[in-house]
Order: structure tokens, then C-alpha cells, then sequence
């Protein structure tokens, strides 16, 4: 008799065993992919920024520290107080005034070109702090700029008149009243001084004004010299001394013009130097992270 089969003998047992899927490599290759692409962006990135002015180095910041060193220095040597004292110091004359417009030219010019040169730097173009600095800067120097030619035109203009004036002054001391038959040489300049100082024509309303005025004035004393030289009476010398005293009124006037003219341009000549040292300084503590 055959043997029963017990439920263990003839129940098959499941395979649960499964062959193994091989991985896929595609998300590897695809995160590699991704890693290395932002990696590679990371570094075109960097590269641009360098190229393109991104990134602004120490050697930066003292190329234009340097550079600002050269606006004040041409700035300092182009001061309104040189120009003043140059223009109504001493004995005046045509070579003289003709040199000082040829210097303030070329210094202007070269100003203009150092203030370009700055404008277009790494570190003024790029840090934003220096920016701001600088747009103050381009706008006290446009004004500086623009008092520099005025004040060359108004040496131009007056040039002449000066150099009349002061070939008169040298002829006034060595002048004696008594020798009235000798008038001509003094008139004639006076009457000079007077033609000059009527056709001055420059940026400065008031300085035009009183310059036309004193011409005016100077003419009249020419003519009561020359009454006083021809009739030497009490009226012809309260005449003489009536328009003596209306130059010395006219030439304060002129005087009191000039000084307004120099004050208007050495307040601008200041603020560019402190727009200047503002930047530069700025500037000088960057390079050295402070």
C-alpha cells in the first residue's frame, strides 16, 4: 500500500527569488551630466566677470588712485591764485599774458584727458560707492572747467587794455604837472587805455561794465590834461583833478569786479579738490582693505 503524501511532500513551493535587475546607469550619467554642466557654468561665469570687469582687484582701485593723484596735481598747478598773481602782479605785457593762456591751455587740455582716462578705469566704472563719488567729481569739474576758459577769455580780452595801462603807469611816474608842453606822449596813452577798455568783451557782465566806465573816465582826463596843458587855469585844474579822482572811483570798481570774478572761480577750484580727495581717498583705502 503506498504510503500517503503529506501536504509538505506535494505542495510546490513558490520561487520567490528574483534575478536581479541590472542598474541603470542613465540617472548617474544624467547627474553627472547636470554637475558637471553647472560646474562648467560656475567657471564661464567667473571667467566672464573677470573679463567683462566683474571682479576689481586691489591693482584696481591703485591704478585709479594713482590716476586721481595726476587730476590733482595738473588741478593744484592750474590754482586761480597762480593765475591772479600772474595776470595783475607787476609790469604787464603782450609775451607775458600771450605765455600765460598758452600754459593754461595745455594744462586744460591735459586735465580733460586725465579726467577721461578716470572715467573709463575698472574701479570707478565698477564699485558702485566710487561711482557716486566720481559723478561728483564730473560735475565741480565741468564747472571748473568752464571758469578755466572764462577766466583764459577774459585774460584775452583785457590783455590789451593791461598791457595799455600798465605802459601809462610807468609814464605817470615819472609825469611832472609843471611840464604841461609835454602832455602828448600821456595823453596819447591815456586815449590808448580808453580805446582798449571799450571793446573788452567777456563772460563776466560786470567786469564789462566797469571796464567800458573807466575807459570812459580815462578819455575825459585826457581831454582836461589836454585843456589844462592849454590853459592852465583853476577850472581846467578842477577839471583835471575831477577826473583824476573819478579813475581812482572806476579803478576800485574794476578792482572790486576782478575780486568777484576770482572768488566765483576759487569756490569751484575748492570744491573739485574735495570732490577729488573724496575719491581719492576712497579710493587709496580700498587698494589697502581698509
Amino acid at each position: 500500500m503506498d504510503q500517503a503524501q503529506t501536504p509538505s511532500d506535494t505542495q510546490l513551493v513558490p520561487d520567490n527569488s528574483v534575478t536581479p535587475k541590472k542598474k541603470s546607469k542613465l540617472g548617474l550619467i544624467l547627474g553627472l551630466s547636470i554637475g558637471g554642466g553647472v560646474l562648467l557654468i560656475g567657471i564661464l561665469v567667473t571667467v566672464l566677470l573677470l573679463v567683462l570687469g566683474g571682479g576689481i582687484s586691489k591693482q584696481d582701485y591703485r591704478d585709479a588712485a594713482d590716476q586721481i593723484k595726476k587730476v590733482g596735481q595738473t588741478a593744484t598747478d592750474m590754482s586761480a591764485s597762480s593765475f591772479y598773481t600772474s595776470v595783475l602782479g607787476g609790469t604787464v605785457t603782450q609775451p607775458a599774458i600771450d605765455s600765460i593762456v598758452s600754459k593754461f591751455g595745455d594744462a586744460q587740455t591735459k586735465l580733460r584727458s586725465e579726467m577721461e582716462t578716470l572715467s573709463s578705469m575698472k574701479a570707478v566704472k565698477k564699485d558702485e560707492d566710487a561711482k557716486a563719488k566720481f559723478d561728483v567729481l564730473e560735475s565741480t569739474y565741468k564747472k571748473y572747467d568752464q571758469d578755466i576758459s572764462s577766466s583764459m577769455k577774459l585774460l584775452e580780452e583785457i590783455g590789451p587794455t593791461l598791457v595799455a595801462m600798465s605802459k601809462l603807469s610807468q609814464q605817470m611816474v615819472g609825469f611832472n604837472i609843471s611840464n604841461i608842453n609835454n602832455v602828448e606822449p600821456l595823453t596819447a596813452s591815456l586815449r590808448d587805455v580808453a580805446d582798449k577798455g571799450a571793446n573788452v568783451n567777456t563772460d563776466d557782465n560786470n567786469i564789462d561794465k566797469t571796464f567800458a566806465e573807466l575807459s570812459e573816465v580815462y578819455g575825459d582826463f585826457a581831454t582836461a590834461l589836454d585843456q589844462f596843458a592849454a590853459n592852465p587855469t583853476q577850472a581846467t585844474t578842477n577839471a583835471l583833478i575831477s577826473a583824476s579822482a573819478k579813475i581812482k572811483t572806476k579803478a576800485a570798481l574794476l578792482q572790486t569786479a576782478f575780486t568777484s570774478f576770482g572768488s566765483s572761480s576759487t569756490k569751484t577750484a575748492a570744491e573739485f579738490t574735495t570732490a577729488i580727495n573724496a575719491l581719492g581717498k576712497y579710493l587709496t583705502n580700498k587698494a589697502n582693505n581698509k
